[in-house]
């Protein structure tokens, strides 16, 4: 637990010893608060707790929902079951590469909105990708009854692959882009 004054206090100085050199002059540190500082705001444990518990709703719902569309869309709960993997995956992978490279690159990698947008927008591209490949193998299962299951959905795997990478290189040319061009 930390007193709350205090924290405040320390973070006003934060501020102020960052920003001092910037506004140029000597200005004491209750000059700069009261004219620079145009407001502050504490967020209790409470909160934070609060904010948490109804980001894991949030993202239990979301779930749901998904598993739910995909079962409607093929009529077979062990697509939605694969669905989920599917993105549990990829945003586990996408988080561990973030983890692993957190303090070796050179430029900030704090979890903010930007992150935020990111693993959303990785979990629409899973999504997407996921119900492109069950479309296909849902075409070739009929078309291809003799043959083991496992080949039909390897398959549809590589049917649908070169779609699944030109979708990602196009993505990836475009962060490229906006990463060394981009405000």
């Amino acid at each position: 637990r930390i007193n709350e004054t205090g924290a405040d206090a320390d973070a006003e100085t934060a501020l102020y010893d960052g920003l001092k050199g910037m506004i140029g002059g000597d200005i004491s540190k209750s000059a700069f608060l009261s004219k620079y500082r145009q407001s502050s705001d504490t967020v209790s444990p409470t909160i934070a707790t609060d904010i948490k518990n109804r980001a894991i709703w949030s993202v239990g719902i979301a779930l749901i929902i998904i598993f739910f569309y995909i079962f409607m869309r093929f009529k077979n709960w062990q697509y939605g079951v694969g669905a989920i993997v599917a993105i549990a995956h990829d945003t586990t992978i996408v988080i561990g590469i973030y983890s692993l490279l957190w303090g070796i690159l050179p430029f900030t990698m704090e979890i903010d909105q930007s992150f935020i947008a990111a693993i959303l927008t990785v979990i629409g591209y899973s999504v997407n990708d996921t119900v492109v490949v069950f479309d296909r193998l849902r075409e070739f299962i009929p078309l291809h009854r003799k043959r083991p299951v496992k080949e039909v959905m390897n398959l549809a795997m590589n049917d649908t692959l070169s779609r699944t990478l030109n979708t990602g290189m196009t993505s990836m040319l475009v962060l490229i882009v906006m990463f060394f061009f981009g405000g």
